[in-house]
């Protein structure tokens, strides 16, 4: 009966199930030679059998079975087929060679999920950093009419420059060299309407050089990469200094605020009816390393844990078991998808797989006989 428990254990690869299922003679021999097999929570063969079963569940992928544990179960099985007679200490060496080959691949999951979180928070810091930098320059050029040498000088070149600032220095905000870069925004702007406004012309042409140096320098971290749009914007400038007086330019093209790309694009929150803006509120307070079950379209289901949540984005990060990034889901979306069946919360079992299959076992026997379960 136990282990027709084995093929009913959900989640359990098929090609692990038979693979155990070879067992069931030598564990009757086992429970024959001692009684307190049945009895003893700590006896070797019951650990065996519980661990076999979990690194089926955690590290056998039948799609890829030299990835995990399959072939060492497989090893295992064999070895106690061919070598156990009445000797129940082969039962330890296995489960001592099971549980080491085990836990470095427990230990290897946590450090790729590690990486994979690190990763997902750098990428995180990135973005919002990003869009820090687009606001600012959204609130100092409004409703401008910017020429194209501008254009993409501050929102390539210098918005570049101000990110790397941010994220090599989480306090930069508050020191000289953040006011100097937004010192240079206003400079470049104001030095741009020279084209329009001849009264700037003469006092452009004295500080130009300043300007330009102060623009250069201010680039020379980020490399040659920027280059070119620092000098089409320098001559620019020396363009528009040069302009006799009262002579409007018409030779730049202009063109309004740039429009936001899809990094900075407005994130419309998804509409949610109640019930799903309960499971948001539900799903904020899920800790990390809950196991989820979801669902494609096609009905194909993996089980992914969830490692991380951003309070930026509102997405959160699974992993498969192997702690790789599998998925990220904006919380709404697994709220839609939790409300309609196509993700759920798995529970990880925590008690053993023999301690269960006994219950159950007693279950069905105290139904069959017709008595109460014991309490």
């Amino acid at each position: 009966m136990i282990f027709s428990q084995v093929l009913d254990e959900e989640g359990l690869p098929n090609i692990v199930k038979a693979l155990i299922g070879h067992l069931h003679t030598p564990y009757l021999k086992v429970a024959v030679i001692d009684h307190s097999f049945l009895e003893n929570q700590e006896h070797i063969a019951r650990r065996l059998l519980d661990l076999m079963v979990e690194a089926g569940l955690k590290w056998v992928d039948e799609a890829n079975l030299r990835k995990g544990v399959y072939y060492l179960l497989q090893a295992s099985v064999t070895e106690i087929l061919s070598d156990f007679r009445d000797d129940i200490q082969i039962f330890e060496t296995i489960h001592s060679r099971l549980r080491e080959q085990f836990e470095e691949l427990e230990q290897k999951a946590r450090a790729v999920e590690a990486r994979t979180r690190e990763a997902a928070k750098g990428k995180e810091r990135l973005e919002s950093a990003r869009s820090r930098v687009y606001n600012i320059l959204q609130e100092r050029l409004g409703s401008s009419e910017l020429p194209h040498p501008l254009e993409r000088f501050l929102y390539h070149a210098w918005l570049d420059k101000m990110v790397l600032m941010l994220l090599r220095d989480r306090e930069i905000e508050r020191r000289g060299q953040w006011q100097e870069a937004l010192d240079t925004i206003d400079a470049v702007i104001w030095a741009c309407q020279a084209r329009t406004d001849s009264t700037i012309r003469p006092i452009l042409r004295e500080k130009l050089s300043i300007l330009s140096e102060r623009i250069r320098s201010g680039l020379a971290s980020l490399g040659a990469y920027h280059q070119p749009d620092c000098d089409e914007l320098i001559e620019l400038l020396e363009h528009y200094a040069g302009l006799p007086e009262n002579e409007l330019d018409e030779s730049e093209a202009i063109s309004n605020t740039p429009k936001k790309d899809d990094l900075h694009r407005d994130r419309d929150g998804m509409r949610l009816n109640k019930r799903e803006r309960e499971m948001v509120e539900r799903l904020q307070q899920v800790e990390f390393g809950t196991w989820f079950l979801l669902r494609d379209s096609s009905g194909h289901e993996q089980r992914a844990k969830l490692s991380w949540y951003s309070p930026v984005t509102k997405k959160c990060m699974f992993v498969n078991q192997s702690g790789g990034q599998i998925k990220t889901l904006p919380i709404e979306q697994l709220a839609t998808e939790m409300c309609r069946g196509k993700a759920t919360i798995t529970t990880q079992l925590v008690t053993s797989f023999v301690d269960r299959a006994l219950r159950s076992i007693r279950r069905l026997l105290s139904k069959a006989l017709g008595v109460e379960e014991p309490a």
